[in-house]
């Protein structure tokens, strides 16, 4: 599926994945350097994190300095 059928699909579904994104990236971010992608810029919101099982989730987004996107992770609480 292409990325803006993707998009589309999840929104036309009653999904606010894009509403989520927009408001992430309009937070906060923290600049990481990582030994193997270099300058990482990431954007998470500890208010709208919780727990599945053992596992802490956040929503958050990870992007390189050169653009790609290695994470977005936008489930509602």
């Amino acid at each position: 599926m292409a990325p803006g059928d993707f998009w589309r699909t999840a929104e036309s579904q009653g999904g606010s994945l894009l509403a989520d994104l927009v408001h992430d990236l309009s937070q906060p971010f923290e600049i990481e350097q990582d030994d193997r992608l270099g300058l990482i810029y990431e954007w998470r919101d500890a208010a709208l994190c919780h727990f599945h099982e053992d596992i802490q989730l956040c929503r958050w987004v990870v992007i390189t300095e050169v653009g790609d996107w290695i994470a977005f992770y936008s489930e509602s609480v």
